[in-house]
């Protein structure tokens, strides 16, 4: 049996046993429109720009190419029209609210005449360069000991733990996962908490950090912080089963061996796992 408790009763949702070679794919859909986009933006002529990132070293990707190669000053190449510059998670809420990219508008005398979110960047008069707006966050996983990825870390896939500060641009939202790769790259929305591995925040132009509703079981906002919600969940000896040899997707490299309680993402899809089967669970009030 498992339980826990997050700022209040907890209560563990189980899902079927699924193999550990379970591989779970993009859609082809979406790769055959990152195709399209990079064959169309290759066929137009391309304009340079600078870009000022202000702290800013996370991931700035215009059509799968890297464009950050370490902060600073930028000296770039963008084509004629509509730029979309993503932050390492290519989604956007259908109102437009919570959106994880750049989109600068370049016109064809190669001058940069807008850019979206208008909270994220200021452009020059002259319409030649670019000041991304940016601020010191904030990570605070509380007692929460394990791996957490975030989405803008060059390069992808980087585990963090413990508090740690990142500078980030206002007017984004940002992609927190807890790498249990239990949900999809691209998905549909509406996001449900019911299939993902991760939760989004977004930094507001003040630097003030909001949560989209359908996530608040995950995490709280504030003043250029963000702060997650953790569950305590037991480790019981039904679930060590008799090879006492668990491990959590938390913590994936270490073996538990005896019952206990940890510290999880709460609201999040994790698994656990004992000998060559994987018990998917999320945790919720």
């Amino acid at each position: 049996m498992v339980e826990g408790s997050a700022e209040g009763p907890c209560s563990i949702t189980l899902k079927g046993m699924i193999p550990t070679s379970t591989i779970r794919c993009r859609m082809l859909c979406s790769i055959v429109v990152v195709a399209l986009i990079r064959s169309a933006l290759l066929a137009q002529p391309a304009h340079p720009v600078t870009f000022r990132t202000n702290g800013y070293t996370g991931h700035l990707l215009l059509a799968g190419t890297e464009l950050n190669t370490g902060g600073g000053t930028l000296d770039l190449l963008l084509p004629e029209g509509e730029n979309f510059i993503e932050t390492g998670d290519a989604r956007c809420s259908p109102d437009g609210e919570y959106c994880s990219y750049l989109r600068v508008m370049m016109n064809p005398d190669g001058r940069m005449t807008g850019c979206l979110p208008s909270d994220a960047a200021t452009i020059a008069d002259d319409g030649l360069s670019l000041d991304l707006r940016t601020f010191t966050i904030q990570i605070r996983p509380g007692g929460y000991q394990g791996q957490y990825f975030p989405s803008w870390v060059i390069p992808s896939h980087t585990p963090w733990r413990h508090q740690q500060t990142a500078v980030l641009v206002s007017g984004l939202t940002y992609n927190m996962s807890n790498g249990t790769g239990l949900s999809p790259v691209f998905e549909a929305p509406p996001f449900t908490l019911a299939t993902k591995d991760n939760f989004r925040f977004k930094v507001g132009g003040a630097g003030v950090v909001s949560i989209p509703d359908n996530f608040l079981l995950c995490a709280t906002g504030g003043n250029r912080r963000v702060t997650f919600r953790t569950a305590l969940v037991k480790v019981g000896q039904e679930m060590l089963g008799s090879t006492s040899a668990l491990r959590l997707s938390s913590d994936p490299q270490v073996v538990i061996s005896a019952p206990g309680y940890r510290l999880m993402m709460h609201g999040l899809l994790s698994w656990w796992k004992n000998g060559d089967m994987v018990q998917e669970a999320y945790f919720i009030p």
